[in-house]
């Protein structure tokens, strides 16, 4: 995944909804926007595309999103992360969106997706 937008493809590829005409002001919770759309993507912005992250930033940089319930250290579950940082809104917007698909997933999609290490429909 490296080097490459992945949040682009999977926007592309359908892999999660859009909002062509909608900027955050009239963004519904719970519904992920086209954020690589917006002008500006802030802590607001993403705070209303994912409710259920509590999304911060330090004074260094670091972009932070948390959530409630138990990290699974090994297995498919350990997929699903409680604690997200990155360097920038885009790239936390990113991995919130990766994780939003990953918590759609019914157990054996999450399981293959583990097993096999790699996303469905990824260009290896």
């Amino acid at each position: 995944m490296s080097g490459t937008n992945v949040f682009a493809g999977w926007l592309e590829a359908g892999m999660g909804p859009a909002f062509p005409e909608e900027g955050p002001d009239q963004m519904s919770a719970g519904r992920v926007p086209d954020l690589a759309s917006l002008d500006h993507i802030d802590a607001c912005t993403l705070r209303v595309a994912f409710p259920g992250w509590r999304i911060f930033h330090d004074t260094d940089g670091t972009w932070w999103a948390l959530r409630a319930g138990q990290e699974r250290q090994e297995g498919p579950e350990s997929l699903l992360s409680r604690t997200l940082r990155a360097t920038s809104p885009l790239a936390l917007a990113e991995k919130l969106c990766l994780q939003e698909w990953l918590d759609e997933l019914d157990w054996e999609q999450l399981a293959a997706v583990y097993r096999d290490m790699e996303l469905p429909g990824a260009a290896g």
